[in-house]
């Protein structure tokens, strides 16, 4: 018996099966096949066949997590994992309020509101959205805290005569940050009480007293559950009135908002502001919760992986540019530690890390302890010399070598955990550009940049990439050199750092390490040793300390690395590139 043999959703080889199979047919075997009509039908059943195909596989192609493509069919795979998709995120800045006199309002959700200004000169209101505290030490001053971008939105249901039956309530607003919700419930005309989000991921265990609400995302907004126990201690009963309140965010448009100015602040304050706004988005990113989605169900409410942790810090709203790794793995080792590095929060000393330690803790196993690690960068200076085939090449060379030049910069931006930089990478971006190479072993032209500010205290620099060490004791300024500066060691000019290896003749395993020491250039150019240590260094785990007081002024360190094949960017650490180019020779 003759069948129709369909292999792949191929219009022609459809077609081609049809035609086929009816040729083998004795009723219709003596048609001319290649007549109009017959031809016509044939091109109708396969377009038939291949719309019906087509439609079959992309319906059950929409029933798969992985697979899916449509926002809803996400929304509505996630949501039994305990994820909500959300809609628009709102840009965020970070402020310090100074000269604060009235702190007690700092205490409260949207106490704090502040207006900025984007390049284009467009205006946007930013909010608190969590509690300040006032910093350590500081008298009147804030530590610094985030702000939300968004139209404040309040919201008010229930009061006498008013009853709970289905215990939810729809915010039908698609702009909602949902970062941002904030529910309060007020029970026989009491103070209003915030209540918990309950997820799948957040931690919150329930008891017949829990305040507790949970989320659910919907075509047409968000719906607000407040039924998570089988006691009414636990639910809304007649007469209680809730209070939602949250962020109509703006999502990108709000990016780029700076020049802070108040809105409603403590009276005086004045507000210090480093940041840019940034974060703003104007849809999901659906990408990211088909990944975040599966590490929020898989861990159930404790942090154990290390997907874990960055599935619990995506809830937290920080999936982007965060690193999580093991004590054992750091460099030096900090046993019984997780530690975890956010490129957008700058220092350890906040509430918002004390907040995502403190959450940490509830999940994660009680010998491990959270630490966080502020981001730090390491820049690295390269010269880039390019050669062009003028015989090959289509765009104008000085411009392409700056093409090169911001693609390499753009790859290592802030935040760019785990991005090592390798010579390879680099010597591909050039070639990427028809015509175009390297002129010169790029790596001989590679080094490490850090800025050392004047410290009454020891300063420890860990560039967490091993360093070169001169092959003798009267070597110096092979692995690390300074900037000149005057220094109250040396009163007669200028002087600068560089390192002098310490070497253990005959020793099986001798430790890589050296001292470092002021030096100043003699009349005939000449490096002068002036015998005063100021420092040392670990050539093997590229950690370099410096003595109090050793100038009043800021100077750079240069290092050479022992691999600049490839330099390392570990745990905190993210490269920057300080790229400079020279004119390119044509070949």
């Amino acid at each position: 018996m003759a069948q129709i043999n369909l292999t792949e959703l191929d219009f022609e080889q459809i077609r081609t099966s049809l035609r086929t199979y009816l040729q083998k047919q004795d009723t219709v075997r003596d048609l001319n096949f290649e007549g109009s009509a017959v031809n016509f039908l044939l091109d109708l059943l396969a377009y038939n066949t291949l719309y019906y195909a087509h439609y079959a596989n992309m319906i059950s192609g929409e029933c798969f997590l992985d697979s899916a493509q449509l926002e809803k069919s996400i929304i509505s795979l996630v949501k039994p994992l305990g994820y909500v998709v959300p809609t628009k995120t709102s840009a965020r800045t970070r402020i310090q309020l100074q000269n604060v006199t009235d702190p007690d309002i700092l205490t409260i959700p949207y106490s704090v509101s502040v207006r900025g200004k984007t390049p284009e000169g467009v205006d946007y209101q930013f909010w608190n959205i969590d509690s300040i505290s006032l910093l350590d030490g500081v008298p009147n001053t804030t530590e610094y805290f985030s702000m939300y971008e968004g139209s404040y939105v309040s919201l008010s249901y229930g009061g006498d005569g008013f009853d709970f039956p289905d215990q939810k309530i729809l915010i039908a607003d698609l702009n909602m940050d949902i970062q941002t919700l904030r529910v309060s419930v007020s029970r026989q005309n009491a103070n209003f009480v915030y209540w918990k989000l309950l997820d799948t991921y957040g931690g919150s265990f329930v008891s017949d007293s829990s305040n507790l609400y949970s989320i659910e995302r919907t075509s047409s907004g968000f719906v607000i559950k407040f039924q998570t126990t089988s006691s009414n201690t636990a639910n809304l009963i007649g007469g209680d009135i809730v209070n939602i309140e949250y962020l109509s965010s703006n999502g990108s448009n709000a990016n780029g908002t700076s020049i802070f100015t108040p809105i409603q602040t403590p009276d005086s304050s004045i507000i210090v502001n480093n940041q840019p706004s940034f974060g703003g988005l104007d849809a999901p990113d659906l990408d990211e919760a088909k990944r975040v989605a599966p590490l929020v169900f898989s861990a159930q409410q404790r942090l154990v992986t290390k997907s874990d942790y960055y599935g619990f810090l995506a809830q937290l709203g920080y999936s982007d540019n965060v690193n999580v790794w093991g004590g054992e793995d750091n460099s030096p080792p900090m046993y019984g530690r997780v530690l975890f590095s956010i490129a957008a929060i700058g220092t350890d000393d906040n509430t918002e890390i004390q907040n995502i330690i403190s959450l940490i803790k509830e999940r994660s196993i009680i010998t491990v302890l959270p630490e966080y690690i502020p981001p730090r960068a390491v820049v690295v200076s390269l010269k880039l010399n390019v050669n062009f085939n003028k015989d090959t090449v289509v765009s104008d060379p000085v411009t392409t070598v700056e093409l090169i030049k911001s693609k390499l910069k753009e790859a290592y931006s802030t935040g760019g955990y785990n991005n090592s930089l390798t010579t390879s990478a680099i010597k591909t971006v050039v070639e990427s550009f028809p015509g175009y190479s390297l002129n010169t072993d790029i790596e001989n032209d590679l080094k490490l940049v850090v800025l050392v500010a004047p410290s009454t205290v020891i300063s420890t620099i860990n560039l967490k990439n091993r360093i070169t060490q001169g092959p003798t004791t009267n070597s110096n300024g092979t692995g690390l050199f300074s900037s000149e500066f005057t220094s109250p060691y040396y009163t007669q000019g200028l002087v600068s750092i560089r390192d002098k290896p310490i070497k253990f003749p005959g020793a099986a395993n001798p430790p890589l390490i050296g001292k470092l020491k002021l030096y100043t250039i003699n009349s005939d150019g000449e490096y002068l040793d002036l015998d005063a240590i100021v420092g040392d260094i670990n050539y093997k785990t590229g950690v370099v300390t410096l003595i109090p007081n050793i100038t009043s002024e800021v100077f750079t360190l240069n290092v050479n690395p022992l691999n600049p094949g490839k330099i390392e960017a570990k745990d905190e650490i993210y490269l920057s590139l300080d790229i400079t180019t020279t004119k390119p020779i044509s070949i």
